[in-house]
């Protein structure tokens, strides 16, 4: 149970500096098109995780998403 867990944690890492990155381009008018609904699609990943308890609120507050 304990690897469940910890493999959670790291999908939420590894999605919310994903998100991170592509948000720098997406701001900044550089992203393409792909980019910017990749970025989507993980903003909307973490909204839901967030909502549903999987992801801390520190996190969730990087995106505005709380």
């Amino acid at each position: 149970m304990a690897l469940k867990r910890k493999s959670k944690r790291y999908a939420n890492t590894r999605c919310v500096a994903e998100a991170a990155a592509l948000q720098e381009r997406v701001t900044a008018g550089i992203a393409t098109a792909d980019e910017a609904l990749k970025y989507l699609r993980l903003v909307n990943a973490l909204r839901a995780r967030f909502r549903s308890g999987q992801l801390s609120l520190a996190s969730a507050q990087r995106f505005g998403i709380e």
